[in-house]
Order: structure tokens, then sequence, then C-alpha cells
């Protein structure tokens, strides 16, 4: 089972507020069978450009690797984005790097 929705990455969204709290998320994971986790935080045009999301996500990702080793199981995981709906979406080159 995979879960290709998440708010795990710390500090960067709605979802998880700091790395312990990360780190519990994902054991649960585990401990639920989840084999991958797509870690989704929110990109909001308004609020970043996808260069400074880009930075945010990334910084967030380091301080959560940082962590990993205190769990003894760790699901297969890969970034992206919950991207929301905003006007001229469709003609922004640089939402594929999200």
């Amino acid at each position: 089972m995979f879960d290709v929705h998440c708010h795990i990455l710390p500090g960067i969204d709605d979802g998880s507020k700091d790395v312990q709290m990360s780190l519990e998320m994902l054991r649960r994971e585990a401990e639920q069978g989840i084999e991958g986790v797509i870690f989704t935080p929110h990109f909001y045009a308004s609020q970043n450009d996808p260069e400074t999301f880009l930075r945010r996500r990334e910084r967030a990702l380091k301080e959560l690797e940082a962590g990993l080793g205190v769990l003894s199981r760790v699901p297969r995981y890969a970034v992206g984005a919950e991207v929301h709906y905003f006007r001229g979406m469709s003609r922004a080159d640089a939402l594929e790097s999200l």
C-alpha cells in the first residue's frame, strides 16, 4: 500500500509541526503496512514562488532525513506537492519542478 498524499514534512504546512511529529507519523505509516509515501506539502502561488517553495521543501526534507536513523523501518518516499489552483496555472512553467 502507498500513501500518495500526506503532510509529513516538518513545519512546512498544516501537517507535522516538527521532526518528532514527522518521525511518529512515519513510524505509524510503517506499522500499518505502508510501503511507500509521497510527501505532498501545499503549494500556494499566492504565498510562495516555486523556487522559495522548493527551498523550504528541501530544508524540511533534510531535517526529516537527519532523524530517520531512530526508526527501525522507514517506508520508501518521494517528494511532490499539493498544488492549489490559481488563475494562470496552466501557463506556469515553473510548476513542472514541484
